[in-house]
């Protein structure tokens, strides 16, 4: 049997200042009830990863100014226990101004800005934390 192959995201959105913060959405009890950055899947209509990475971001929060757009130059893959797909995620970031009051979709019960420390305690999903070390290796770098 062929397995299924899926394309998938994950953007971690962020603001310096004196201590970046991230922002970090909370699925809903229906979705899992946990902690994680924007996710989602490539459509038909994304011609890239990095589109439907910015789609998702306008999606799921509703923030759409945008100061940088970073590719973290970070995939994998992973296997979906539920669904028996075999998913390849990149990952990127998206820099904001300022921290954005969020309109959530339906898929995400609430939001917060939380600095790194706060955000690796919440992420549950361990390639999450590593693409978050990540970032926030290039933001104290001053990249």
């Amino acid at each position: 049997m062929e397995t299924k192959i899926g394309r998938t995201i994950q953007v971690f959105v962020f603001t310096r200042g004196e201590t970046p913060k991230f922002l970090l959405l909370r699925t809903t009890v229906k979705k899992g009830d946990f902690w994680q950055p924007v996710t989602g899947r490539m459509e038909e209509t994304d011609n890239s990863y990095p589109a439907a990475a910015r789609r998702e971001v306008m999606e799921e929060t509703n923030i759409v100014d945008f100061m940088r757009f970073i590719d973290l130059k970070r995939h994998f893959s992973f296997i979906s226990h539920s669904s028996g797909i075999k998913y390849y995620e990149r990952a990127f970031a998206i820099e904001v101004k300022c921290e954005k009051e969020v309109k959530l979709s339906d898929e995400h019960s609430e939001y917060a800005w939380v600095d790194y420390h706060q955000a690796v305690e919440m992420l549950g999903w361990k390639e999450y934390r590593k693409t978050l070390n990540k970032l926030n290796n290039i933001i104290k770098s001053g990249k």
